[in-house]
């Protein structure tokens, strides 16, 4: 599911969350420790919910308090693969997983956390853009190709008057060492993938400088970085083979039909100006 927030104002709610764990904490703890032993528990920010407002160029987000433990035990371990467990954790996950859920419905359900994720496709001044391996030491996406810059809502973020852009500038800054501002930053709108289950904040920044010129160094890059590559708009396809994150998938597929549109608009546009030529050397 994508919703696209192309020439829409954005509004902020933080309202109290309606988010009902299915486990307790030590239940929790066994989970973790289990099936995502390398992470580390921060609070994130949870999508609540979003308005449409039919009458105005307006979407409101609300917002509540979330962690990251809270996603890993219910959107990330729903689809997870689950070895044999003791009976009581099992009958637990066995009512996690039986319910019927789809990325159009996840944000209804109060079992799950809904945190919100940015994914970030970084562009220069000769339209050059940043693809990246992600190392095998994150919690999620280990090993996969992903667009440039992707992280999580952090909560001190939700106090900002654009949590999104916050979180953006924030993790390009952590990951690649890059400064940027919130006129660099384009919020495209929300993606829910129907494996991940998790909501992402897709956007885009254009940077006003060459690739070549910058150093690529920000505080947290060797945790998350493995590899960085500077790619043309005719080298995104061949990604797409490589295993990747779904909301990387959906943005570079996005960012593909967008040119082909441009192409075809154009080549249009070339064979009208070349008719009317014609049409006007007659007459």
């Amino acid at each position: 599911m994508f919703i696209d927030f192309s020439n829409k104002k954005i509004k902020f709610n933080i309202i109290k969350s309606t988010f009902v764990p299915f486990f307790n904490p030590s239940q929790t703890k066994y989970l973790i420790d289990k099936y995502f032993s390398n992470s580390f528990n921060s609070e994130g920010v949870r999508l609540e919910n979003f308005k449409i407002h039919k009458d105005s160029n307006l979407i409101t987000l609300n917002l509540s308090k979330s962690d990251f433990y809270s996603l890993l035990t219910s959107n990330i371990l729903y689809r997870k693969e689950i070895h044999e467990e003791e009976d009581e954790i099992f009958q637990i996950l066995k009512k996690l997983k039986n319910q019927d859920v789809s990325d159009l419905t996840v944000l209804n359900k109060a079992s799950f956390s809904n945190n919100l994720a940015v994914s970030v496709m970084l562009e220069d001044i000769n339209l050059q853009k940043i693809i990246v391996k992600r190392t095998s030491k994150v919690a999620i996406g280990r090993s996969l190709v992903s667009v440039s810059v992707t992280g999580g809502v952090d909560y001190e973020d939700i106090l900002d008057e654009n949590p999104i852009f916050k979180t953006v500038k924030r993790e390009v800054k952590e990951e690649l060492g890059i400064n940027i501002s919130d006129k660099n930053i384009t919020f495209e709108g929300i993606f829910i993938g129907p494996t991940k289950l998790q909501p992402i904040a897709i956007c885009s920044v254009k940077i006003n400088d060459n690739f070549q010129n910058l150093n690529f160094y920000g505080k947290d890059r060797k945790f998350e970085v493995e590899k960085i590559t500077i790619v043309n708009d005719n080298d995104l396809k061949k990604y797409l083979k490589y295993p990747m994150t779904e909301a990387s998938r959906f943005q570079i597929k996005r960012i593909i039909d967008k040119l082909t549109k441009w192409f075809v608009i154009k080549f249009l546009v070339e064979i009208t100006n070349i008719k009317l030529m014609k049409l006007k050397d007659f007459t």
